[in-house]
């Protein structure tokens, strides 16, 4: 009995565990889940792209992905504070240049749009605790990473 008892209790404990793993590691700290797919550019939030806009952005996208991978590797394998600074100016300047970029293949109603969803990083509700705007992980930022690529 007192084995049964101590099987049953083990087996509470492990499938608690096991749910509570699998909820820890499916969510990033802004809790929108570590997997998740947005198609990696801002194309379907834009209204009124023709198809060629949509794939000058996309490709424009993987360049932009491509550069900032780079650098966050460059940031990652230095431990120079100096070098880890120049480096972020570096991405600033990447990010800004893609941003530029994508404008220029949109009209001005489209650039107003693309202009709010940079503004709030990518999200449509971008608000943090005690109601203060954050910088979002979208993909119409410019960094595609948010946060976690500094």
């Amino acid at each position: 009995m007192r084995t049964s008892l101590l099987k049953r209790f083990a087996g509470i404990f492990l499938a608690l565990f096991v749910t509570a793993t699998v909820a820890v590691s499916s969510n990033n700290a802004d809790g929108r889940g570590r997997n998740r797919t947005s198609g990696g550019s801002c194309v379907n939030s834009i209204s009124g792209l023709n198809q060629e806009q949509k794939d000058q952005i996309i490709s424009l996208n993987e360049g932009h992905q491509t550069a900032m991978n780079e650098l966050r590797e460059k940031r990652r394998s230095t431990s120079d504070l100096t070098q880890k600074d120049q480096i972020r100016e570096q991405m600033n300047a990447q990010i800004t240049t893609h941003k530029n970029a994508v404008k220029e293949l949109l009209n001005a109603n489209q650039q107003k749009q693309f202009d709010q969803i940079v503004g709030n990083g990518g999200s449509q509700q971008n608000y943090g605790k005690q109601g203060k705007r954050r910088q979002g992980s979208g993909t119409c930022n410019g960094s595609g990473s948010g946060r976690r690529g500094r």
